[in-house]
């Protein structure tokens, strides 16, 4: 059972509740009225008895809505701890990715394009496989802070333009895009400068 449909059921409960405390408080004063100009004994005794049942169950009904707010607000914090646990856990997961593949970034030559074509030649494993958490945690990746967000979404876009650079080389096209120097180079820089940012909130988590 879903959140929402758990928090329908729960607020059904005081409604009904409330229902037979409005029915029992009708019938009290209706009760009281036809005492009031025909007294009769029985009567006062069936008006204390409504009396006595309506005490009780506003008191459930009260118990039944304090239960109710906190059942809602518990889970409402449970979801939130869990969201804030699994955006930590997608921080740590990009943090470790990146860094292993900061290390095979800043090796690729970047000054001349034939110095790149011939590393990417050479260079047997592909620069970031569809495997890569990019693929698998993309829709995740809205959870996290947005400073965050743009800085390592133009990463992770010239990263796999570096990919398909090495995919085209192997797949005997050798002819690299004119700007791949230059987004190296470009690459390079913006990894070096969001890393401590991702080492920062790492230190935060642990």
């Amino acid at each position: 059972m879903s959140f929402k449909e758990q928090r329908i059921k729960i607020y059904k409960i005081p409604n009904y509740l409330l229902a037979a405390l409005l029915i029992i408080f009708v019938m009290e004063i209706g009760f009281s009225l036809i005492n009031s100009f025909y007294p009769n004994p029985f009567l006062t005794v069936i008006i204390k008895s409504i009396t006595d049942g309506y005490q009780s169950i506003a008191n459930i009904v009260i118990g039944a809505i304090i239960a109710s707010i906190v059942g809602i607000f518990s889970s409402v914090a449970i979801m939130d701890l869990r969201a804030v646990r699994d955006r930590d856990n997608l921080i740590l997961s990009f943090y470790y990715e990146l860094k292993e593949l900061n290390e095979k970034i800043q090796n690729i030559p970047s000054e001349e394009i034939d110095a790149c074509s011939k590393w990417l030649l050479i260079e047997k494993n592909p620069v970031y496989s569809d495997s890569g958490l990019f693929f698998i945690f993309r829709k995740e990746m809205c959870s996290l802070e947005q400073p965050c967000l743009e800085k390592m979404l133009p990463i992770y876009s010239k990263i796999i333009f570096v990919e398909q650079q090495w995919e085209n080389i192997h797949q005997e096209k050798p002819r690299l895009d004119p700007d791949t120097p230059r987004l190296l180079t470009q690459l390079k820089r913006e990894m070096n400068e969001f890393l401590p940012v991702l080492e920062s909130e790492k230190q935060k988590i642990q």
